[in-house]
């Protein structure tokens, strides 16, 4: 297996309640999806785009999604494809809408991948779980793909199936931008 790191950024979501692009959204004069794409790549050997049905006007290899109105779910699923077609063990995703994620935070997932033995890592702040920013083994394909075949959507109800630890960070760093207003 290749210990390649790649960081996979889930940013092809409707962002319905942003009532445009997220990753196009702008937080301190820069798009998120410039901010999270600058991180990643002082840390990882490549960064790809989970596009789902979008495209970005950037050199970062993007990936679509296979499973319609699957939601993230569906990004996951083709990160760990890809991670297994790359011959991987462990995948890195974070999503565009967590503008306040440290480079620490991220340097301490990209540490973490050769040394876990669950399922997956993922970051926490207490009592708040972000279940799209973490490691998760690649093993877990074929899970998740009968689990959307199955007409199931819900990150957590597919997250309590898994053997997960857990990397604290400040709550700041998980704090999702949905909405125009979040972006003050």
């Amino acid at each position: 297996m290749s210990i390649d790191r790649k960081l996979y950024i889930l940013c092809g979501g409707q962002s319905c309640r942003m009532g445009s692009d997220k990753a196009l959204a702008e937080f301190h004069g820069k798009q998120l999806l410039d901010q999270q794409i600058n991180k990643g790549e002082r840390i990882f050997d490549e960064v790809v785009l989970l596009s789902g049905m979008n495209s970005y006007s950037v050199k970062n290899r993007e990936i679509g999604d296979r499973f319609d109105n699957a939601g993230p779910l569906s990004g996951l699923l083709e990160a760990l494809n890809d991670g297994v077609a790359n011959s991987m063990k462990y995948i890195a995703i974070i999503p565009v809408d967590l503008p306040g994620i440290s480079e620490q935070a991220i340097q301490k997932l990209a540490e973490s991948i050769p040394e876990i033995p669950e399922n997956a890592i993922l970051l926490n702040s207490g009592e708040d779980l972000q279940p799209l920013a973490g490691i998760y083994s690649v093993e877990l394909a074929g899970e998740l793909k009968h689990f959307l075949e199955t007409g199931n959507r819900m990150v957590f109800a597919f997250l309590n199936r898994l053997n997960y630890s857990t990397i604290e960070v400040s709550p700041d760093e998980l704090k999702n931008v949905n909405r125009p207003e979040d972006l003050k």
